[in-house]
């Protein structure tokens, strides 16, 4: 399967709150920042896939991302490393995610993230909802990648 990422574009919000709201994720904020998503798509241009950073200052946390299918590692590692090209075009110093999947940690760790405590959060990521509701869910876990 020929598979190709791009970033998203104004034309795309439509089909990019159709994933999000299937995976149950906030849509806030995603007109505004539209231009801080990915987009895999398949041969047929079909949306498989997206990823988000949610901008704060000079500081970017990653959100909303959405596989509909499967991928291989492979996919997924190059869907990040297109992410960290655009954190880096964007002029961001680092990125955060926070997480609640043990198992995704691992991963996080291969690709260069650590995790950090609460006290290590820049100022400017508590002025994010979505990471007010995940600080609130037991057993998240705060990563940091300086870029």
């Amino acid at each position: 399967m020929k598979i190709s990422i791009r970033y998203a574009v104004k034309e795309d919000t439509n089909k990019l709150r159709d994933l999000l709201q299937n995976a149950n994720l906030s849509l806030e904020g995603l007109e505004e920042t539209i231009d801080y998503f990915l987009i895999m798509e398949d041969s047929n241009r079909k949306m498989i896939a997206t990823l988000g950073i949610e901008p704060l200052q000079s500081v970017g946390l990653l959100r909303s991302f959405v596989v509909s299918g499967s991928l291989s590692e492979q996919h997924i590692i190059m869907m990040f490393d297109h992410m960290l090209q655009l954190a880096r075009e964007k002029a961001l110093t680092s990125l955060y995610l926070a997480s609640n999947k043990q198992n995704a940690l691992t991963f996080f760790e291969e690709i260069g993230f650590r995790a950090v405590s609460k006290q290590e959060i820049p100022k400017d990521l508590y002025h994010s909802s979505h990471l007010k509701n995940i600080l609130n869910v037991d057993n998240s876990t705060i990563m940091e990648l300086n870029l």
